[in-house]
Order: structure tokens, then C-alpha cells, then sequence
């Protein structure tokens, strides 16, 4: 296209959660995801590429370093869906769309999930593909 972004991708919040437009084809697309997750320390466990989804577990680099201490006090008013973020399983799912791709995040049942795992994964990856 003639529009030339300076970004290669962008966060979008959407009613349904938030998702990762990635102005590139899906081919080009499955392999930047791909790239990015192992960057930032995902491990891939299964990958569809005829469904767009990529099976992943997330090992959190932050949770071990942080003080839990502070963290738990100040969490304890969130939803109990923090605590299965650092076992649980993703799905990295690719939507092509002509030459723009959509990136969203399931959790393991397939099921749109919007937990801050969900964005930060999203994040993570927008800061990878620019």
C-alpha cells in the first residue's frame, strides 16, 4: 500500500479485549510472531500454522525477581486469574487479512481470555515487531 506506517504493528482495544494489528501478510506475520515469542522467553510448545496458533507457556522473567511481598499486598483485590498465569497455557493466535494480520490471545480452552498475561504477551510481542 501507498500509506507507509512507521510502525509495523499496533495495540488496538476492542470491546471484545485487546489485540495486535500487524501491517503484514500472515506468512510474514506467522514467522515475526514466531521470532518474538522465542525472544522474549516464551516456550513454544505446538504450533498450527494452518489455524494461526501458536501453543505457548509463558515463563515470566519479572515474577522471580520482583518482591512478592509488596506485589501480593497490593494484588490481593484482583480476580483469582493471576495465580495460573505463570503455569497455564496460551494460544497466540493469527487472523491474515489480506496484507494485515490480527494477533490475539486465547487461553488454553481456546477461550478469549483478557487478563494482564494476555496484554502483556500482546505488548511483548508489539515491542518486537515494529
Amino acid at each position: 500500500g501507498s500509506r507507509r506506517q512507521l510502525t509495523r504493528s499496533q495495540m488496538l482495544k476492542t470491546r471484545d479485549g485487546v489485540q495486535l494489528m500487524i501491517d503484514d501478510s500472515f506468512s510474514r506475520s506467522w514467522r515475526l510472531v514466531g521470532i518474538a515469542l522465542d525472544r522474549v522467553g516464551f516456550a513454544v510448545e505446538d504450533r498450527n500454522r494452518s489455524q494461526g496458533i501458536y501453543y505457548v507457556r509463558y515463563n515470566d522473567p519479572v515474577a522471580g525477581v520482583q518482591d512478592e511481598g509488596l506485589l501480593s499486598k497490593l494484588a490481593f483485590w484482583r480476580d483469582s486469574d493471576i495465580d495460573i498465569d505463570k503455569d497455564s497455557q496460551h494460544q497466540v493466535k493469527l487472523d491474515g487479512r489480506a496484507d494485515i494480520t490480527e494477533v490475539v490471545v486465547l487461553d488454553e480452552n481456546g477461550e478469549r481470555k483478557n487478563t494482564e498475561t494476555a496484554v502483556r504477551i500482546l505488548t511483548l510481542l508489539h515491542e518486537q515487531i515494529r
